[in-house]
């Protein structure tokens, strides 16, 4: 079982960057393939578990096109998504004072990444 949360997020790209740069360039590798290979992406998708019927070419589809839609091939999300999850967040945490997406959201090593990729 996986315990720590932030701490053990912060310790790891604290301590290992290598390893957290590692995880970033191959999930970005995985959502440009998705992006750029629908056919695959899909077929991917289906597997050869999925039962869902005679809709199961539809529903497959159109959870591709969500996917598509949210995932960023830069790996950065952007900053009115960024405003709109803090506002969530805040609702529960009720901070005192403002909290801006720079002080919750580090790209760093998602830029490095896509840089790394091109």
């Amino acid at each position: 079982m996986v315990q720590g949360g932030l701490t053990t997020t912060k310790a790891t790209l604290t301590e290992r960057p290598e390893l957290a740069a590692k995880v970033v360039r191959a999930t970005l590798k995985a959502v440009r393939l998705i992006v750029s290979d629908k056919k695959y992406a899909l077929e991917m998708m289906k597997g050869p578990h999925l039962e869902l019927g005679n809709d199961r070419d539809r529903f497959v589809e159109r959870t591709y096109e969500a996917a598509v839609q949210t995932y960023l091939t830069s790996g950065v999300v952007d900053e009115k998504l960024q405003r709109e999850m803090i506002a969530v967040a805040a609702q529960r945490v009720k901070p005192q004072q403002p909290v801006v997406p720079e002080r919750v959201f580090d790209f760093s090593f998602a830029r490095k990444a896509s840089e790394a990729l091109r």
